[in-house]
């Protein structure tokens, strides 16, 4: 124990005079500040796009739902009291807004919250026709992802530990001091582990000084403290992991020079090769296009214009969905027309289903290509292990997805329920409107595991060849 204090006592010293590397610390400080602000302010601002939205929302409903009191002498009224009291007509000016809520760790990793749509504009006309809509986005930035902090962490603080441990062995012996260390009482991998002992409780001491600044910042308090927890273990794991690898570096007992290239070629090879070959190997474009898929579904619009056509139509629906058929068929006639059109439209949902799902299949199997190369790849592994925790990554896209399914049925049920019985709205019809519930699951342990699992083997893996050597052959 004597040893490891008077080791950290000179690095400490070597720190505190080493100005380049106090610079080096500080921009990483002012990094890591700025990401901390930058993912509080895109979160923030999604927040306030949900809000406006929600109270938008709410006032265009209460306005349609008013015009069932309208005054139906004059036009204005008698087109407000249509549009509420025809559930034909409601099936179009019934709108609602499907929110994915960022939630508080969000701001920590936005992940593909900047990519993947987190609302949508949805009423019970085609789902698939709405759900593929998007808003046009700046190729450049997509492209350049986020900084948050996230980012720094996965990018930057390797970096960070290259420039402090790349040369713990070879400045002993550039400075001709490794052999006055040879002949200690204490063993050189000892002393070298105990140099490396410091630079990591420096990182460490970093990392929860910086974790402690984004929770207070971002208003996360004590209640989501397992995902606190969460959050210092994937770090760690990561910092660690890079510890280790540098580790290893030394262990070969090269120059400063070349322990420095070295380090920076993994950085490359972890942070930009291995994403890129990944992405390269894994990209179909035939097979994950989506305007091939819009095509299909907008090329199926159109529906017979005589009424045998538009039976046959019915029929069919009815067929798949025979709740829906009529028993008072003369009180279902008035609307047959929109009937019609409203089976049509769902059926062509229906015909459109297999291959909408076999496009997110497409893209699911190619997200779990990738992450099976997980070990391998720290870097990437690390951020989907941030994005599960954030629920910003490609799973809660789906979950999302999902969750718009399910709750376009239940809209879709709201308005067909009383059309096809034959009958006008009601104001207790409007008492049941159907709710959006996209809440996110719980932390799914088992990825997270899996996840933290890979960093360990890699870490555990290059320790154990890097202690080796420094044992035995240094």
């Amino acid at each position: 124990m004597k040893t490891l204090y008077l080791i950290c006592g000179h690095e400490w010293k070597l720190l505190t005079r080493n100005y380049g590397q106090l610079v080096i610390l500080l921009l990483f400080i002012a990094a890591a500040l700025y990401a901390i602000h930058y993912g509080n302010a895109v979160i923030d601002g999604q927040q306030r796009t949900v809000q406006y939205i929600r109270q938008q929302n709410a006032l265009e409903q209460q306005a349609l739902i008013k015009g069932l009191s309208a005054d139906t002498t004059t036009a204005e009224g008698m087109a407000a009291w249509e549009k509420a009291a025809y559930p034909s007509k409601l099936r179009f000016f019934l709108n609602y807004y499907a929110i994915n809520e960022p939630q508080p760790f969000a701001k920590l990793s936005i992940g593909q919250r900047d990519v993947n749509p987190y609302y949508l504009q949805l009423n019970a006309q085609n789902l698939y026709l709405q759900l593929f809509k998007s808003e046009i986005g700046n190729p450049r930035k997509l492209l350049a992802g986020n900084f948050d902090l996230s980012f720094v962490i996965i990018y930057l603080l390797p970096l960070l530990i290259i420039t402090f441990g790349y040369n713990l062995l070879s400045d002993e012996r550039e400075r001709g001091t490794l052999s006055i260390l040879r002949i200690q009482p204490v063993p050189l991998h000892r002393i070298i582990l105990c140099k490396l002992f410091f630079w990591l409780s420096i990182t460490t001491g970093l990392l929860l000084l910086i974790s402690l600044i984004v929770f207070v910042w971002s208003g996360i308090t004590v209640g989501s403290f397992s995902y606190m927890a969460w959050w210092m273990l994937i770090a760690l794991s990561y910092t660690l992991c890079w510890f280790g690898l540098l580790l290893l570096i030394n262990a070969f007992n090269r120059s400063s020079a070349f322990n420095a290239m070295s380090s920076l070629a993994l950085w490359l090879l972890f942070l930009v090769v291995i994403p890129a070959l990944l992405n390269l190997s894994f990209t179909n474009e035939q097979q994950t296009d989506p305007t091939r898929l819009t095509d299909f579904i907008r090329r199926r619009q159109g529906l017979g214009e005589s009424k045998p056509e538009k039976q046959a139509v019915l029929d069919r629906f009815y067929r798949l969905y025979p709740g829906y058929k009529p028993t008072d068929t003369a009180a279902s006639a008035r609307f047959f027309e929109f009937q019609a059109y409203s089976a049509f439209v769902t059926l062509l949902d229906a015909e459109a289903k297999p291959s909408v799902d076999a496009y997110y299949q497409q893209v699911w199997d190619r997200h779990q290509q990738i992450a099976d190369f997980r070990f391998i790849n720290p870097a990437v592994n690390t951020q989907n292990l941030f994005n599960l925790l954030g629920h910003t990554g490609l799973e809660d896209a789906f979950h999302f997805r999902r969750s718009i399914a399910a709750f376009h049925r239940q809209l879709s049920h709201f308005c067909y329920d009383p059309l096809f019985a034959g009958r006008m709205m009601t104001k207790a019809d409007f008492n049941h409107l159907p709710a959006f519930d996209a809440s996110p699951p719980g932390i799914d342990t088992g990825p997270m595991l899996k996840g933290l699992l890979s960093l360990w083997l890699l870490t555990i893996i290059t320790a154990a060849i890097a202690y080796y050597r420094l044992r035995f052959y240094i």
